[in-house]
């Protein structure tokens, strides 16, 4: 249920900042979901980076978007996960 909650919050952020400046969500998606799975793995944050960095290229290369518009997606990507971390009250 929280994974489903934190995934709620990720699509209404960059569904907001969309309304104003086209950021990229594909992004977003990717750094939540590459952080979430593996983060008790070794090694699974610079794994998650080069995930994220390959696809963040992609959508700069593709035209997509602006390297603003994708660093901005994952950073937003990251903040959600990182909302997985802190401890459930209640």
């Amino acid at each position: 249920m929280r994974e489903v909650l934190l995934i709620l919050a990720g699509l209404l952020i960059t569904g907001g900042i969309t309304l104003r400046w086209k950021i990229s969500i594909h992004v977003a998606v990717a750094a939540f979901v590459a952080l979430h799975i593996l983060e008790d793995q070794p090694f699974g944050a610079a794994v998650a980076v080069a995930v994220v960095g390959i696809l963040s290229w992609s959508r700069v290369q593709l035209r997509h978007h602006t390297s603003s518009q994708v660093f901005a997606g994952a950073v937003v990507g990251a903040m959600v996960s990182l909302f997985a971390l802190l401890p459930m009250s209640g």
